[in-house]
């Protein structure tokens, strides 16, 4: 039950990945309520589940906004979302691109004028996230997030931080944090530390940036399952936290 922070040097060694699983995994517990914390808002989501371990209702209640979302499990769809070889490929705004692995590259809208969220893998990580302002004429960046690992620290069950970041930018529920397979990003392997690039546009007209350097801090239940989680970011000027509780049954 105590705090982990590891802090050693990167590794971004890429190598084969071993064909990924489609089926839903039912093994081992599953998130039943998450709650999240950041400097501008709050907010609570609460999973529940049919006899067959699929979700049926996320509840999310925030600051700004109360909304249920429900999910009737098709062969090819699960609520709002299509599915393509077992993957969710869109939902009525937005679409999901993957790599050659079956990993998701992009999470965006299907408009030009859309924005959208970029992301590179390894093997069997997730290397950096980069959300973006329009496709059009040249995309603006609005920061670059590089995930950071050292000697292999891992969880059971699974990793819900990823599947947390590939929903939040563009994504209005938290599917995929309960089914992490959907998207191909269920991963045991936990980053220890950040570095941001927060860009800007300088006095100059021209796009820069500042990089901040940031960690994350993992607290786990007895059986090993992530049960807190801390991104802390060091900014210029500001220590910025963003805090991640799942409660497992």
């Amino acid at each position: 039950m105590t705090w982990m922070a590891v802090l050693m040097c990167v590794n971004f060694t890429s190598c084969t990945e071993d064909e990924p699983q489609y089926e839903l995994i039912h093994e081992g517990k599953k998130i039943v309520k998450m709650e999240i914390e950041d400097p501008y808002t709050s907010t609570v989501s609460q999973f529940k589940y049919n006899k067959k371990g699929q979700v049926t209702e996320i509840v999310r209640e925030g600051e700004y906004d109360n909304v249920t979302f429900n999910y009737a499990w098709g062969s090819n769809k699960i609520g709002p979302y299509h599915l393509k070889d077992g993957l969710i490929s869109n939902d009525y705004n937005t679409e999901v691109t993957y790599n050659s692995n079956k990993r998701p590259i992009e999470v965006g809208g299907n408009s030009d004028y859309s924005s959208y969220t970029s992301y590179t893998w390894g093997a069997d990580r997730l290397l950096r996230m980069s959300p973006y302002h329009w496709k059009q004429n040249g995309a603006q960046v609005l920061y670059m997030l590089h995930f950071e690992y050292g000697e292999p620290l891992t969880c059971n069950g699974y990793n819900p931080i990823i599947p947390i970041l590939l929903s939040r930018e563009l994504f209005d529920d938290y599917l995929c944090v309960a089914h992490p397979e959907l998207m191909n990003a269920r991963t045991t392997i936990l980053p220890h530390s950040f570095k941001k690039d927060d860009y800007y546009t300088n006095d100059s007209g021209r796009l820069d940036y500042d990089t901040y350097k940031g960690y994350i801090l993992y607290r786990f239940d007895d059986d090993g399952y992530i049960v807190e989680c801390i991104m802390r970011e060091n900014t210029l000027y500001d220590v910025l936290e963003t805090k991640y509780i799942i409660t497992w049954e």
